[in-house]
């Protein structure tokens, strides 16, 4: 009997390296802690999630979708064999070759070390190499120059700024859209 794409695609699991890891989320995978950074404004802020309220069975319930839909790769983000935070590359556009990506580290004493950085690089290598994508975007608000400066770091460029795209904190800042060609990845 041949396996499924749900159990082909819940088996992907990417090394970073000897102590990072990627793995395709599932519900199995949900832990209180999970749902607390969700639900955590310091750590969300600067994230289009930072308003909303999450509960195990959302959070079981988004995940179980990312995992259902063909178009999205969710992945947890493991240290030592930690769950500390979550990357996601989709929805792909299969007339494009496109996809978006987006990330958060939920342990926030895990910032500040170069696993974003790592973590972005290899799924770029995932969506460019494996996927065969052309291009993947991202987007940050323009206060978040820390997520900027790591997608630069993994050689995306600023495509553009939508002026006052984001209500933030009551004021209107920008949102900054970057993207990368596979011919530009290292």
């Amino acid at each position: 009997m041949s396996k499924t794409y749900q159990q082909i695609k819940e088996n992907i699991q990417l090394k970073v390296d000897q102590e990072l890891f990627l793995k395709i989320l599932n519900q199995d995978d949900v832990s209180e802690q999970y749902v607390m950074w969700l639900n955590d404004r310091a750590i969300m802020a600067l994230t289009e999630q930072a308003d909303s309220k999450h509960t195990m069975e959302t959070t079981i319930d988004y995940v179980n979708s990312c995992l259902k839909n063909q178009s999205i790769y969710f992945f947890g983000i493991y240290f030592n064999n930690e769950h500390i935070g979550n990357i996601k590359l989709g929805p792909i556009n299969e007339k494009h070759a496109t996809a978006d990506i987006a990330y958060i580290i939920g342990c926030s004493q895990y910032w500040g070390q170069g696993i974003a950085s790592k973590v972005i690089h290899a799924v770029l290598s995932f969506g460019f190499n494996e996927l065969e994508l052309h291009k993947i975007k991202a987007g940050a608000y323009e206060n978040n120059v820390g997520s900027i400066k790591v997608l630069k770091k993994n050689n995306m460029s600023v495509e553009g700024r939508l002026v006052e795209e984001i209500c933030f904190e009551g004021n209107r800042i920008d949102s900054i859209r970057l993207g990368i060609l596979k011919t530009d990845f290292i």
